[in-house]
């Protein structure tokens, strides 16, 4: 799978990655929280974030936006999940 990000409201040195079924931070969250929307708004994934990467369920092509939250804010990421080529 490839993925485009845009991010908002953003934490300069964070980013993700979605592979194999993981979306994978480049650093490390303490006592955060990431929930997945899709395009129209519906939630399709929330989990408490314990290391740099976090288990997901297989997310069919599309675009989503997840949001990363902890005590310094809340960022948001646009992302698109194609299939692999």
């Amino acid at each position: 799978m490839y993925i485009y990000q845009t991010r908002s409201g953003y934490k300069e040195n964070l980013s993700l990655e979605y592979v194999d079924n993981q979306i994978i931070l480049s650093e490390k969250i303490i006592e955060g929280k990431i929930t997945v929307f899709d395009c129209v708004g519906r939630l399709v994934f929330s989990s408490e974030i314990t290391d740099e990467s976090v288990f997901t369920p297989n997310l069919p092509s599309g675009v989503y936006i997840a949001n990363i939250s902890n005590k310094s804010g809340t960022y948001s990421y646009k992302f698109i999940v194609s299939p692999n080529k």
